[in-house]
């Protein structure tokens, strides 16, 4: 289940293109409830355009219940307990443990408010970083299983990527405490980027936003090729052509532009928060000053850069390399029901 399917944040493309995608594969059947309110997708017919996920369809989506964080109200109860499995995108939503007997797993990315161990079966993080920062010794850290092939099948060689440094953001408020705020931390995001492009380098911005109108004032005097809220499937192609992955955001657990990056081979320059340490290895740099960050770009792009550095290390998240995890797991879940 999904509060919000029109939403392509992290959790949703998890959902989504990561865990439901993998069952199907697994051939397991699968249905997605979840709601269509305000988000980055237009319409609920474009829904798949914006994802990547293969062996999914939009008869997998159950749009006719409200799920809700806090009432049993009008949800399918009975539905999900002939099911072997209910997945809950947080910890807060295991209340539905009074109302479901099948086995529960939750996805736990961020801290919780109330919330109901005992209904749990297993709780799934996203690193152990993450797992180490919310104190769930009961978590068991599964890599989100995407299929990031697409990401290397489209990457150019190092001398034919004609962008030079990619830019990746999100307008995020609630992180933040508010629109202002919000809007503040990805104004000097924008103008890192511009300072970049300033330099003579060749910068791309994509930029990631539920309503267009949070972030259309900010890009008006961009002089950088920007796009906002792209489908997934032209984000590989730009990382494909992309040498430098310039990553600014400071709200994010275990960010899936890392992973999409690094398989597109490119180098991930990354500002220091969440799993990000975790995710590169010792590839790339984690910074904490743009300044850092600017001086590690131009000597990059002036040595060159072998991209199957980056691809090795993508590799290791991809579904290939994690799905006998997500195997094990569903095992134990199944000897739980």
């Amino acid at each position: 289940m999904e509060n919000n399917a029109a939403a392509l944040g992290g959790r949703q493309i998890t959902m989504f293109d990561g865990f439901a995608d993998a069952f199907r594969e697994l051939g397991h059947d699968v249905k997605i409830y979840s709601n269509f309110l305000q988000g980055h997708i237009p319409k609920k017919e474009k829904l798949l355009d914006y994802h990547l996920a293969p062996n999914l369809s939009m008869d997998d989506f159950e749009f006719s219940y409200p799920i809700q964080r806090h009432m049993p109200e009008e949800l399918p109860l009975r539905e999900w307990s002939r099911g072997d499995l209910l997945l809950i995108p947080y910890l807060d939503y295991s209340w539905l443990g009074d109302y479901v007997s099948c086995p529960i797993v939750s996805w736990a990315i961020a801290q919780p408010g109330k919330w109901y161990p005992e209904h749990l079966t297993r709780i799934w993080t996203n690193s152990h970083t993450q797992k180490k920062l919310l104190g769930l010794d009961e978590a068991r850290v599964v890599y989100a299983p995407h299929d990031y092939s697409l990401f290397r099948d489209q990457a150019k060689p190092w001398e034919e990527r004609k962008i030079d440094v990619l830019v990746t953001a999100k307008y995020r408020h609630s992180w933040f405490g508010g629109k202002t705020e919000g809007a503040k931390i990805l104004k000097d995001e924008i103008a890192e980027a511009e300072t970049l492009y300033e330099t003579g380098l060749n910068v791309v911005g994509i930029f990631l936003v539920k309503d267009r109108k949070d972030i259309l004032e900010l890009l008006d005097n961009v002089s950088f090729e920007h796009y906002i809220n792209l489908p997934r499937r032209y984000v590989a192609g730009f990382m494909a052509s992309s040498k430098v992955l310039f990553h600014p955001s400071t709200a994010e657990s275990c960010s899936l532009m890392i992973y999409e990056g690094q398989n597109a081979g490119c180098i991930p320059i990354v500002r220091e928060t969440g799993a990000c340490r975790e995710q590169m290895g010792d590839v790339g740099l984690v910074y904490t000053d743009f300044e850092e960050a600017k001086r590690r770009i131009k000597e990059v792009l002036k040595t060159g850069y072998n991209i199957d550095t980056s691809m090795k290390q993508g590799v290791k998240f991809d579904r290939v390399s994690n799905i006998e995890t997500l195997k094990e797991e569903l095992e134990y879940v199944k000897s739980q029901r």
